[in-house]
């Protein structure tokens, strides 16, 4: 899938018309503004896999205007079908419009921002594939992938508290990660282990923001019975977010 601007293509093909109309009514053929045209059209869309083709079409119909030999009679057919070969191309396509409300989810890079980037980058790529699938109305794929960039704080996480009892090298579940946290906070301070207490605040904060997570979760998303809706998956878009710029600037992978 590849993205264009619908607006260019409205002003290409209305500025087109335009031309032609004015050569119908008028018998005049404005060939400097239909070159300006066709090269905005070049320009824009030649870049595009589907219609690269229509861009060398275009470039076809530029090389004809250049040539003051040719009359309007015989540019008006060429033109005519410059237009015939677009229309066909654009009906046989499907265009996606996303709401304007998640424009910024489908094209900002790095949406988490703060220090994600720096301590999680192989976490980089998943995060923005969650706010494509938002945008895109795929909110179970959002899910998806949050819990791949959630996988990859937690590992950190899990190395932070040195305990046999969590092995970071196994992906573990925010659960478990939970349950270490309780524990230690139901110790009297002198029994807490040295780990906790190096960093008490950010841990506590840290368990606040995964409950967090962990309440917006309804199910594992790995049951395949499971689906998300547009508010869920926001929420849990959200509240995964708020956890990694939480640990991001204390911990990495």
């Amino acid at each position: 899938m590849e993205e264009f601007s619908t607006s260019n293509l409205i002003y290409c093909f209305g500025e087109f018309d335009d031309v032609m109309q004015d050569c119908l009514v008028k018998g005049a053929f404005d060939r400097e503004r239909m070159d300006k045209v066709l090269k905005d059209f070049h320009s824009d869309f030649a870049r595009h896999r589907d219609i690269s083709d229509l861009a060398s079409h275009a470039m076809r119909l530029m090389s004809a205007l250049n040539h003051k030999s040719n009359t309007k009679e015989a540019l008006w057919p060429l033109c005519r079908e410059f237009r015939r070969a677009v229309y066909h191309r654009l009906i046989s396509m499907k265009f996606f419009a996303i709401e304007s409300r998640h424009n910024e989810y489908f094209s900002k890079k790095n949406p988490f921002g703060g220090d994600v980037p720096r301590s999680f980058p192989s976490a980089i790529y998943d995060i923005e594939e969650a706010g494509k699938c938002l945008a895109l109305d795929r909110y179970t794929a959002c899910v998806f992938h949050l819990m791949r960039v959630l996988e990859i704080a937690l590992r950190a996480l899990a190395k932070k508290l040195n305990d046999e009892t969590v092995d970071p090298e196994r992906n573990p579940s925010w659960e478990r990660i939970l349950n270490r946290i309780r524990c230690e906070m139901n110790k009297d301070k002198k029994d807490r282990s040295p780990e906790w207490l190096a960093d008490e605040e950010f841990l506590v904060e840290a368990a606040a923001h995964l409950q967090t997570v962990k309440n917006a979760w309804r199910n594992p998303t790995v049951h395949p019975q499971n689906s998300y809706t547009v508010d869920e998956a926001g929420e849990i878009f959200q509240s995964v977010k708020a956890f990694m710029k939480h640990v991001a600037p204390r911990l990495e992978e």
